[in-house]
């Protein structure tokens, strides 16, 4: 025997070794597709095995189907009710902020919340299909809304900055303050300076006033001493001046006694 034929003799005995293999596999874990009956009880088969799987899984099939519809459906009214209450929320704090999304005024009222009891209603939440009372301020009068409170907001702030700094265009310069003196002589031209000028120019024009004022007090205190002297002075002259006019009436008295005297002896 050749080699070659040697080959296909081993290769053979192998494949005949690999069915044997095979077969003797597939016998003993053959697949019992349809029932079967021993001595003590009736053995189920492949079939009937997944026709019950089938029929079990159609029926969590069902069932799972019909769980998705009911929360689908409460989800559909939640989300209806979501909706429904964004939507009011909206509008009340519209109302609060007295504009609406465009930008709009509009009356603005802040109403009591009512809380939502009863039924199927959580009172932590609040029943948005009734009104409550509309708030009242301090004046007896309903309270503004949030736009016209910021917008008072935002004038008082413009007043107080203007009442601190003043008009931009009508700062204090200093040709002002060097005329200073002239201008308080004039009460337009102090008025009229005084017009548009904020708190801290106001201070220092006062801190300015107030030098001016101690130098004039200063000047009006030497001139009431000048005046003291002169008074004082005048006094003094006027006791002399008396004293000199008898000194001069008795020398004139003298002076007719002497010459009457002279007279006599001629």
């Amino acid at each position: 025997m050749t080699g070659f034929g040697k080959l296909l003799t081993f290769l053979n005995v192998f494949v005949a070794v690999a069915l044997l293999s095979w077969s003797v596999s597939s016998y003993t874990n053959r697949v019992d597709l349809l029932d079967s009956k021993n001595e003590n009880e009736t053995v189920e088969g492949q079939i009937t095995i997944y026709k019950k799987e089938i029929d079990s899984l159609s029926k969590s099939i069902a069932g799972s189907q019909s769980a998705y519809g009911a929360k689908f459906r409460g989800l559909s009214d939640l989300e209806l009710t979501r909706d429904f209450r964004r939507s009011k929320y909206n509008d009340r704090l519209y109302q609060a902020r007295g504009a609406d999304g465009a930008g709009r005024r509009i009356q603005a009222v802040f109403r009591v919340q009512i809380p939502a009891v009863g039924g199927a209603g959580d009172a932590a939440f609040t029943d948005l299909s009734k009104d409550g009372a509309v708030i009242l301020g301090a004046n007896n009068k309903p309270l503004e809304g949030l736009e016209s409170l910021r917008k008072q907001f935002q004038d008082t702030v413009a007043t107080i900055r203007l009442l601190r700094f003043g008009d931009p265009a009508r700062k204090l310069t200093d040709a002002q303050k060097r005329d200073l003196s002239k201008t308080v002589g004039n009460n337009a031209d102090y008025t009229e300076l005084l017009n548009g000028l904020g708190v801290e120019d106001l201070r220092i024009l006062h801190s300015d006033l107030s030098e001016l004022v101690a130098a004039n007090d200063a000047l009006i205190g030497r001139q009431k001493t000048a005046l003291t002297n002169l008074r004082e002075e005048a006094a003094y002259l006027g006791s002399i001046k008396v004293n000199w006019v008898v000194q001069l009436q008795t020398l004139e008295r003298r002076q007719a006694q002497l010459e009457a005297r002279l007279q006599e002896f001629k």
